[in-house]
Formats: structure tokens, sequence, C-alpha cells
């Protein structure tokens, strides 16, 4: 009689890998370089945490190279938080830097890097914002040296109204950053000639380039014309 075969022996099953969820894979990545990043529930968006997790997803290179930035290592403050916050919803809502170049030079600043005041974080959210709405534009700005080498109040003031011009009339404003004067160490008056453009855009964009067109002058045809007048 031939001996039976034992039965096999069932192995136990093996329960798979829980698959991270993508908010897991981002504090595994952040938490190497933030040590203030802590694990919290999706969803906390007040949370700072949360807050550069929810970045990260929505532009990994972009905060990968933020978070070298002292002002975000240290930690966020209150008005830190709100203003990633808001670049977090133009992230979200598809409006982002489109030239990596121009990001690269808005993260490269000596002035951002080596700590930054609110005054000059707000000025870097506004150059952020042309880069997502006009970047080519954004690439010629990020390149002119008197933004490079730091900001005057005058100089802050003008970036705030280009960012009008931008919103209101991209050719006027294409035809700002051919001005001469723009190019080069701008001052209080230049300041003034970008917020008049500004004003007038947003309810004439055609006499705005109207004006432009004086006004974009180099300094020696500029002082023929008004002898003329």
């Amino acid at each position: 009689m031939p001996t039976p075969t034992p039965a096999p022996i069932p192995k136990p099953a093996t329960t798979p890998a829980p698959i991270p969820t993508p908010n897991e894979i981002a504090f595994d990545h952040l938490s190497n370089v933030v040590k203030w990043l802590e694990s919290s529930d999706e969803g906390s968006d007040d949370n700072p945490s949360e807050l550069l997790i929810n970045l990260w997803l929505l532009d990994s290179d972009l905060v990968n190279k933020a978070v070298e930035l002292p002002w975000i290592a240290d930690g966020l403050s209150e008005t830190e938080a709100l203003d990633l916050a808001w670049l977090r919803d133009k992230l979200a809502a598809g409006e982002r830097p489109k030239d990596t170049n121009a990001t690269k030079m808005l993260l490269d600043y000596p002035w951002v890097v080596d700590g930054i005041t609110d005054i000059e974080r707000q000025t870097w959210l506004a150059l952020v914002d042309i880069s997502v709405s006009a970047p080519e534009l954004a690439l010629r700005l990020t390149e002119l040296p008197w933004i490079a080498d730091g900001l005057f109040q005058y100089e802050r003031e003008a970036i705030m109204e280009y960012r009008r011009v931008v919103q209101a009339d991209k050719d006027l404003a294409g035809q700002i950053m051919d001005f001469p004067w723009f190019s080069r160490d701008i001052n209080y008056d230049d300041t003034q000639v970008v917020y008049g453009l500004a004003r007038i855009a947003r309810s004439d964009p055609e006499l705005a380039i109207r004006a432009s067109a004086y006004f974009g002058l180099p300094d020696a045809e500029l002082v023929e014309s008004q002898e003329v007048v």
C-alpha cells in the first residue's frame, strides 16, 4: 500500500506593505532637511508643517530649493506662513512659475538668502507672481542688477507697481521693460512713472501705451522733448 503524501503545510498569509500616501512621501523627504517639520493630519492646512508638505506636493523643485532659505529653515512665523499659504493657493490653482531659470534666480538673490524682512518677502512674492503670469518678462526682470543687489524702498515700490502693470496689460509691461532707464539703477522719479502708467493701464490701456512712448525715451531725448514743449 503506497505511503500517503503528506498534505502541504499552508504558509502564513503575507500582508503587503502599505503604500505610503503622497503626504507621507513628502514628509519623509522634507523631514531630512527641515528640522522643525512635524507629522500632521492631512487637511490641516493652517499647520506650518502641512503647509510646507502641500507646497512640496505642488512643486517639489521649488520647495526643495526654498527650504534652504534661513527664514524657512528656522521655522515659519505667522506672517511667513500666510505668505506661503498665498503661494500654495496660486500653485494649487495651476498658477506656477513656468521658467525654472527665473525661479532659481528668485531664490538665489543675496537679500533672499541671508534672511528676509517682511517687506522684502512681499516683494519676493510679487516677483514670483510676475513669473507666473509673464515668465518671459520675469526672466528679464530677475536679471536686472538693481533687483539682484538688494532693494531700496522705492525699488520695492517699483516692483509692486510693475506687477500691477503686468496684471493690467502685458504689452505695456513689455514696453516698460525696454525703457533704457528701467534696465539700470532706477530712482524715485522712475518709480512714479511706473506707478502712473499702472494706474492709467487699469482704466485705459491704449492711453497707457501712448503715454509710455513718451516716458520710454532715453534721458537725452526726454530732456529735448520737454524743452520743445
